[in-house]
């Protein structure tokens, strides 16, 4: 493999879009289309329950390649939005045994409120792509990065973008394609979340990523995202 970028110790905070998933809070394990059998992050001295309008944080976590889950990186190793340093960043400190997985947990830095819709897509930054960011977004997206969120403790996982043409290449089981391909890397600019409640508690989580873009030297891609809340009748469970 070429270089990996993102071992030069790139210290920006990033935002990324998702493959689809979904997360409910389930007893103990989820079965996701991406990764399957990790516990949900352990909970901190929250209550887990939200008044209306009461602001509710998407927390990015760690990133890496598809084929090698033991290889992860701090979620903001990408360049996607801003050049602040980490130690500016607010992060959710867990306890050891989070550390010892290597979680992270940052602010995304989306805004979002409990029960409160956001139809039109809203503009979380623009980015101003040089060679360099380039460079490090074909080799995330060719070597199928995914990455972990976490919104009231449930976990979320995506992919950093798509190799244009690999959609047949996919597996009946849902897996992602060999690493490489031959076709066009695109980046996701538009993640859509679609989140379940019962009464004050977060229950399930959808998250979509569409508007796959080109990634060309000189072009600036702006990053959108919409919510919506819908309300179940799924009972909460830690």
């Amino acid at each position: 493999h070429p270089l990996n970028p993102l071992e030069r110790g790139r210290q920006r905070p990033t935002w990324a879009s998702a493959a689809m998933t979904d997360t409910a809070r389930l007893p103990r394990r989820l079965l996701l289309v991406l990764v399957a059998g990790l516990d949900r992050c352990a909970a901190d001295d929250s209550t887990h329950r939200f008044a209306d309008g009461e602001a509710i944080k998407l927390w990015a976590n760690k990133i890496g390649p598809y084929h090698n889950p033991q290889e992860t990186y701090n979620f903001f190793a990408l360049p996607f939005c801003s050049d602040d340093d980490l130690s500016q960043v607010e992060h959710k400190w867990g306890g050891l045994g989070e550390v010892l997985e290597g979680n992270d947990l940052v602010n995304s830095g989306l805004d979002m409120s409990f029960k409160v819709d956001r139809v039109e897509p809203v503009a979380l930054c623009s980015i101003r792509l040089d060679e360099e960011k380039v460079a490090t977004f074909t080799y995330a997206i060719r070597n199928h990065y995914w990455y972990q969120f976490f919104l009231d403790d449930l976990p979320i996982w995506g992919m950093v973008g798509e190799v244009a043409g690999d959609e047949a290449e996919e597996t009946a089981e849902g897996s992602a394609p060999p690493e490489g391909g031959s076709g066009e890397p695109l980046m996701y600019t538009h993640r859509r979340l679609s989140i379940g409640y019962n009464g004050d508690r977060v229950i399930q989580v959808n998250l979509t990523s569409e508007a796959p873009a080109s990634l060309a030297a000189g072009q600036e891609l702006t990053l959108t995202y919409t919510v919506e809340w819908k309300a179940v009748e799924t009972g909460f469970a830690k």
